[in-house]
């Protein structure tokens, strides 16, 4: 995922490439950016979740490896 965000990075700087082309050439700014706040968040959340997976023992205090899963799964389904 952090793979895909940096090439998504990468080819909007340079202008390769453009989240939505549909719309007006002002507006593309707009998508761009949201698409990749939204990346790096999920990125964040991922990361978040293994540390406190790592952290604890799955029972106590920490997440278990099904739960950041599937909270990592719900965050991606509703974007």
């Amino acid at each position: 995922m952090a793979w895909a965000l940096a090439f998504s990075l990468v080819a909007t700087i340079s202008g390769i490439h453009h989240v939505n082309e549909r719309v007006d050439r002002a507006q593309w700014p707009i998508y761009d950016a949201g698409f990749i706040f939204w990346g790096a968040a999920i990125v964040a959340g991922q990361f978040s979740a293994s540390a406190r997976f790592e952290a604890g023992d799955g029972a106590a205090g920490g997440l278990s490896r099904a739960s950041s899963v599937w909270r990592f799964a719900l965050a991606a389904a509703i974007w």
